[in-house]
């Protein structure tokens, strides 16, 4: 299965994270900001650079896990649900929000599909608070901060 994948021009956003090559040379990470102007610091065209290709690595693990989250919150070790504590409510339980990754690396055609989940530790079920597609970690990072607040 492909690690990676060939972003849409819609895709691109403040924030997204990609990687880029120059006529075959080595990719290059890179990430869309803005400079002290306003203006986008990336200094590749499209229409004018052919040769230029992008690609997006796949939402997985690795990015998840790089977030705060983990596998094993509470001693059970699950294969696709990822925990991280993100603070106390007033009666200093910890609240929680969950991911749940419903993707299998082996298939041909891959899913995107995640669930969030937010609770507090001990206190179950949680609530679902997001479900939908998510293909990579910027757009990760984007969800997680609608849904943290």
């Amino acid at each position: 299965m492909n690690r990676y994948y060939v972003p849409e021009i819609e895709e691109f956003h403040v924030g997204f994270e990609f990687e880029t090559r120059y006529l075959e040379k080595d990719w290059i990470k890179k990430k869309l900001v803005f400079d002290d102007f306003g203006f986008y610091t990336s200094t590749w065209n499209v229409d004018s650079t052919p040769e230029t290709e992008f690609r997006v690595k796949h939402l997985d693990r690795e990015d998840i896990e790089s977030l705060g989250f983990t596998d094993k919150p509470f001693g059970v070790n699950t294969k696709r649900s990822f925990y991280k504590i993100t603070g106390k409510n007033l009666l200093q339980q910890n609240k929680v929000i969950q991911i749940t990754t419903y993707w299998d690396m082996l298939r041909e055609k891959r899913e995107n599909m995640v669930r969030i989940l937010k609770g507090e530790e001990n206190n179950f079920p949680y609530t679902e608070v997001f479900r939908g597609d998510i293909k990579n970690k910027s757009e990760l990072k984007k969800v997680l901060n609608q849904v943290e607040r």
